[in-house]
């Protein structure tokens, strides 16, 4: 196992059983351990370090991708720490004369029991970081670009968000960053205008978003270490549509990634993943019919093919359905949710045709929300068209994440036939873009 740096870190602190050391600081530095339930582990290290307003700590767990994740909600009492992972809330015994730490969450059954030792050394983490601020139109996005230690130059990959209000501190959306500089591409995160540290309207359009993502890549290419000339987006799910516009609309997109990214239009993806998402969640066919009717109707409002009035007297009743969850309904004639549907109506397929660079698309076997079954043709219909290189990889046993499913192998726990599998971020995931961009001509 390898330990944690505390280059870039800083750490939590806590007591040491009475019978053992008084002084706490023993605890600074790094740590190694696995999460283990009934037998089946995963690896974690932990960074610790004091300061004079007290300690605090991140974590890692390299099969995930994360790193230089905040420790949450820590508590010290006697000789007992509390604080809280991904997953979930740990109490940790100290145990100074070896060294080690010991803890359990008990609000998972079988309890989750975690075990750190001391490590022999640091980890150097592998690449460097340089926050930027780049300019795009009236908005000023905060950026930070990570490009992998040594000479270089290396390839550049620009990561176009996905949907809600990730931002650079979100760990899926930074675990593209620290995967891919392993394997010697340089990235830029950057927040979303109006979102994190960037200005700008909260609410922009995937087309205004796409004007971004262009700024970002003209900004960050030409920095020193970088092959200005191999730089390219990567649009993740709803980032797909965004990057995929950008790159139809500049010579200076070298690649364009799909990562979950789909074909079809905006209002077309909608109604087939509505469809295929609640079939996953076992909902009757039935209730599958009236959602998308319900799902129909509306774009017919959106559309401004029916009226406000008219919608609301052939709607279904938000009460009276067992999906509602599911279903598309509209509180008024300016409801703000309608505004965003008329302002994003977006068909990458005529894009798809005259984009000017070679693509990759990635797709999830399991993938409900963009399922390949209905994305995949299409998307290399169009680009072969525009006589552009073309690739697909459909990633197995991944849903519309970055990580697989944590499951009960064999339906029980009766190990070792019947264990807890963690989720795990595949190594297809990285591995197919990054061998695919470093061979591009």
């Amino acid at each position: 196992m390898r330990p944690l740096t505390t280059l870039w870190l800083i750490g939590i602190a806590f007591f040491a059983q009475v019978t053992l050391k008084a002084d706490t600081k023993w605890l600074a530095g790094s740590w190694e351990g696995a999460f283990v339930r009934d037998g089946a582990i995963q690896e974690v290290l932990v960074d610790l370090s004091v300061n004079p307003d007290g300690w605090s700590g991140y974590y890692a767990i390299p099969e995930l991708a994360i790193y230089e994740e905040l420790l949450r909600d820590i508590e010290v009492s006697d000789s007992l720490l509390t604080l809280s992972f991904n997953y979930g809330r740990f109490e940790l015994v100290p145990h100074a004369d070896i060294e080690q730490l010991t803890g359990i969450n008990t609000k998972w059954g079988p309890p989750v029991r975690l075990h750190l030792k001391r490590a022999t050394a640091p980890l150097q983490l592998w690449f460097t970081k340089t926050d930027v601020t780049i300019n795009s139109g009236e908005a000023a996005l905060s950026a930070t670009v990570f490009k992998p230690r040594g000479a270089g130059p290396f390839p550049l990959a620009v990561i176009v968000h996905g949907g809600g209000d990730s931002t650079r501190a979100d760990w899926v959306y930074r675990s593209h960053a620290y995967a891919l500089t392993q394997r010697g591409i340089a990235v830029v995160l950057y927040d979303q205008q109006g979102k994190g540290q960037s200005s700008g309207n909260r609410e922009a359009t995937l087309f205004e978003l796409a004007d971004d993502a262009l700024a970002v890549l003209n900004e960050t290419r030409t920095l020193p270490g970088i092959k200005s000339d191999r730089a390219g987006l990567i649009g993740v799910s709803r980032g797909g549509w965004v990057a995929t516009n950008a790159a139809a609309r500049s010579s200076q997109v070298n690649f364009l990634v799909l990562f979950q990214g789909p074909a079809l239009s905006v209002e077309a993806q909608e109604l087939d993943g509505l469809a295929r998402t609640m079939r996953a969640a076992e909902f009757t066919e039935p209730q599958i019919d009236s959602a998308a009717a319900q799902a129909r109707l509306y774009f017919e409002l959106v559309n401004e093919k029916i009226d406000f009035t008219n919608f609301k007297k052939r709607s279904y009743s938000a009460a009276r359905v067992g999906w509602s969850d599911f279903g598309h309904f509209a509180d008024s004639a300016d409801d703000a949710d309608l505004t965003w549907w008329r302002l994003n109506a977006y068909d990458p397929a005529p894009d798809l045709r005259r984009v000017p660079c070679p693509v990759l698309a990635l797709f999830a076997a399991n993938d409900t929300h963009v399922a390949p079954e209905s994305n995949l043709a299409l998307m290399e219909t169009c680009v072969k068209s525009a006589g552009r290189p073309f690739r697909a990889v459909v990633i197995p046993n991944l849903g519309h994440a970055v990580a697989t499913y944590q499951t009960l192998r064999g339906g029980k726990w009766d190990w070792p036939r019947g264990f807890w599998v963690w989720s795990q971020r595949p190594p297809l995931l990285d591995d197919a873009p990054s061998s695919w961009i470093k061979a591009l001509n």
